[in-house]
């Protein structure tokens, strides 16, 4: 009997890892296929088989490809696999957090932080950002901040890497803008006195407070409340090239609901 589609599709690693290939590399041929995957041929040749048979892959001759409809089936696979995989790789910490504060479209994208690591702060450092946060900062190009919780130790983190020629752009909400005038007020001059250091107030009322992410052209990080609502500055950095996009489209979103800051404006 016939296999369903959506068995055929995930009740196989083998026809899985098949699909995943050729949606990745494009056209391959059987012994390529054969060699990439590890899988001898009767192994392989009866999965083929019925992939060709839901025209999820299209033959010629010894090559493979998928079809249309395999395409944009496996497409939608990759992007749920990819969600997964994020999940799994640190599943404690995502199931401890509260993600209403990540945007709804960017929360179906988070699939492309890729692989990420969790930085715990050490005894040493429980109310600063850690030092490897700090370090991957100064090496920067750029550096886009945003963030709805203070921390005292930020301006001066951002001017340090403006110091070194980092490009600096920096969101925050009126409560962080009041408290870094009232505690930071030296660190707030001096951020404002580089050439290559902007700061943005967010407008939006209404709108989800934006979460603290920090995105450069080396790495991106969040820092996200936990359910309970408690800030334990548990660093989640990631180095992947689709990570950065992720983070630079998050900081692309809370930028256009925000204004530029002058020194005359405050």
């Amino acid at each position: 009997m016939k296999t369903s589609l959506i068995e055929t599709i995930l009740m196989s690693d083998k026809r899985k890892d098949v699909l995943l290939l050729l949606y990745n590399n494009g056209t391959e041929d059987i012994d390529e296929i054969k060699d990439i995957l590890g899988y001898d041929s009767s192994g392989l040749t009866p999965q083929i088989k019925k992939l060709l048979d839901w025209d999820l892959i299209i033959q010629d001759h010894h090559n493979y490809k998928l079809s249309d409809m395999g395409y944009l089936i496996v497409e939608k696979m990759q992007k749920l696999l990819d969600i997964a995989k994020v999940f799994e790789e640190n599943h404690d910490y995502w199931e401890s957090r509260d993600l209403s504060e990540i945007p709804e479209h960017m929360l179906k994208r988070v699939g492309e932080l890729g692989h990420c690591y969790l930085i715990e702060p050490d005894r040493h450092h429980l109310f600063e950002h850690h030092p490897h946060f700090i370090e991957k900062s100064l090496e920067s190009k750029y550096l886009m901040m945003a963030s709805s919780s203070f921390n005292p130790q930020t301006i001066s983190v951002l001017c340090e890497a403006a110091d070194k020629s980092t490009d600096i752009s920096y969101i925050i909400t009126k409560p962080v803008l009041e408290r870094s005038m009232k505690d930071c007020k030296i660190d707030l001059d001096n951020f404002f006195s580089y050439n290559n250091t902007n700061l943005y107030l967010r407008t939006i009322e209404r709108d989800i407070e934006p979460i603290t992410v920090a995105v450069s052209d080396i790495f991106v990080s969040l820092w996200l409340f936990d359910k309970n609502h408690r800030f334990n500055r548990i660093t989640l950095i990631s180095y992947d090239n689709s990570a950065i996009a992720w983070g630079e489209d998050l900081f692309k979103y809370y930028l256009n609901n925000s204004k530029p800051i002058t020194y005359k404006d405050i």
